[in-house]
């Protein structure tokens, strides 16, 4: 691989990685965020809700963390920074979720969330192609 398509390759992983990001968390996209948001936000806990056989504290909790989860999201893709700087604090962001999520959920259903996390991460590279 020369240096242009290994370039060309690094950006198109970038955005892939982003693309993942933002689908895995729920950041909201532009527009209306702030509704955007609460769909999104709902829209995911539905899902895990069903997948997961989530309690209601369960519930409650996950919904707590998704929304804190989204603000720090945009948070850090308003703020000033390079995109590099972006990235960096977007995976710290992700490490801090994984963590309290993992306080969240038991071992089962934190695997059943990989696999919905997997299955976007599939649909969004067919998107790609």
């Amino acid at each position: 691989m020369d240096r242009s398509e290994l370039v060309r390759h690094s950006l198109r992983s970038t955005r892939a990685l982003w693309l993942v990001v933002v689908l895995l968390i729920g950041a909201p996209l532009p527009g209306n965020a702030q509704e955007v948001d609460r769909a999104q936000v709902a829209a995911q806990v539905e899902t895990a809700k069903a997948r997961l056989q989530l309690s209601a504290d369960q519930e409650k909790a996950l919904r707590e963390l998704l929304h804190e989860q989204a603000d720090t999201l945009k948070g850090i893709r308003d703020a000033d920074g390079s995109r590099r700087e972006k990235m960096q604090k977007a995976k710290a962001a992700q490490a801090d979720f994984r963590g309290r999520l993992e306080k969240i959920l038991d071992p089962k259903q934190l695997a059943e969330w990989d696999k919905m996390r997997d299955e976007l991460k599939e649909k969004a590279r067919e998107r790609r192609r």
